[in-house]
């Protein structure tokens, strides 16, 4: 786990990294950016017939949860997933937000978060349908894998500040 201030420093970064994946990932860079800060939020496409994950859409971070939705342009998006860099939805987070409405069964998904934020999730909650969860340890969905259901307060020692890309959708 890492702390404030540098693990708000890294979630920054982190946020900057899941918008400059490669498009191998099949992921695009986000039509506008803005801002810097510990509380971010990422609009994402849903999963397209043929490819492999989900667009960014847009991103925007502040330093505090208030500034962040005064900035955020997410249009009444749909909350699917909040990132975390502590156990226990610790401070500093990541609202990763689906311009595709409520999870199914195709769902969402990042095939490769990028550095650092593949070193800092530590814990993580769902709504609207996105039950369950695939981690992986490598990009495009390789590596070691761990299914979780609902909000997870600690990803676990096998997985801690090692996901790298993952899944998630309705059960």
């Amino acid at each position: 786990m890492i702390a404030n201030p540098t693990g708000r420093r890294l979630l920054s970064a982190a946020v900057a990294g899941i918008c400059a994946l490669s498009a191998n990932a099949a992921m695009a860079a986000p039509a506008h950016a803005a801002g810097h800060g510990a509380y971010c939020s990422v609009t994402i496409a849903p999963i397209k017939a043929g490819e492999a994950a989900s667009r960014v859409r847009s991103y925007v971070c502040a330093d505090s949860p208030g500034r962040l939705r005064a900035a955020a342009a997410d249009g009444g998006k749909t909350l699917i997933m909040t990132l975390y860099n502590q156990v226990n939805y610790g401070p500093g987070s990541t609202e990763i937000r689906a311009d595709g409405g409520p999870c199914d069964s195709t769902g969402y998904g990042i095939a490769s978060i990028g550095w650092p934020w593949n070193e800092v999730i530590s814990s993580f909650r769902v709504w609207n349908n996105c039950h369950t969860t695939e981690a992986y340890s490598s990009d495009n969905y390789g590596g070691t894998s761990k299914m979780y259901f609902g909000d997870v307060p600690n990803v676990g020692p096998d997985m801690n500040d090692k996901i790298h890309s993952f899944r998630i959708y309705a059960a």
